[in-house]
């Protein structure tokens, strides 16, 4: 293949995964992080500060992406953020390649939100269980900060804006957009749905 391409490939796949990081950190930790800006020895080849010489792991997953025929590559950076990012020379193993596959089959964001929507309930009834007598917007809105609930961050900002916590729901469009953007079909309606039934949330669900 052409030089010209193969590095015009690079340059692409850095430039989505790092735009898809910052998103993901901006969400997540209330920042504006320049994450990627400044040049990774340890991913864009090069020598680091120890004197050690690295490979660009870019060109690697491009090779990649190549080899098994993947074309959509926006696509295929998006599906392994979900819920949140992985190193990029984990974009080359065959359980990056297993998940591509999984998600380019029907209906699944809509079985990967209502694993969220589950996900939320024991979340809420766990944040339930330690403070008893916070009122449930509270509990709400902490399982929804909270980055180590597993949440995807369509699913966050799906529920702060059926209950209008706006602050929380701005944080989280730009990557809701992404993710939906780069997801397979029937997206709004299970979203529609889901929100519907969030609304009248019975803690009792199991």
């Amino acid at each position: 293949m052409n030089d010209n391409v193969e590095q015009s490939l690079s340059i692409r796949l850095r430039a989505i995964y790092m735009r898809k990081c910052r998103r993901y950190l901006r969400a997540i930790r209330k920042a504006n992080p320049d994450f990627g800006s400044d040049y990774i020895p340890a991913w864009d080849g090069g020598i680091d500060r120890h004197g050690i010489r690295h490979f660009s792991i870019w060109d690697k997953v491009g090779g990649f992406l190549r080899s098994i025929g993947c074309t959509d590559v926006e696509q295929y950076v998006a599906v392994q953020f979900q819920p949140g990012p992985v190193p990029p020379v984990d974009l080359v193993t065959q359980e990056a390649l297993k998940r591509y596959r999984h998600f380019a089959q029907d209906n699944y964001l809509q079985r990967c939100l209502w694993v969220d929507f589950n996900s939320f309930v024991r979340n809420y009834q766990t944040s339930c269980a330690w403070y008893p007598d916070l009122p449930d917007r509270d509990h709400w809105i902490r399982v929804l900060v909270d980055r180590n609930s597993g949440l995807s961050i369509l699913f966050r900002y799906c529920l702060a804006i059926s209950e209008r916590f706006d602050d929380i729901a701005d944080r989280f469009y730009d990557g809701a957009l992404d993710e939906l953007l780069t997801a397979s079909g029937g997206a709004l309606c299970v979203t529609t749905t889901l929100v519907h039934r969030l609304v009248f949330l019975d803690p009792a669900l199991p």
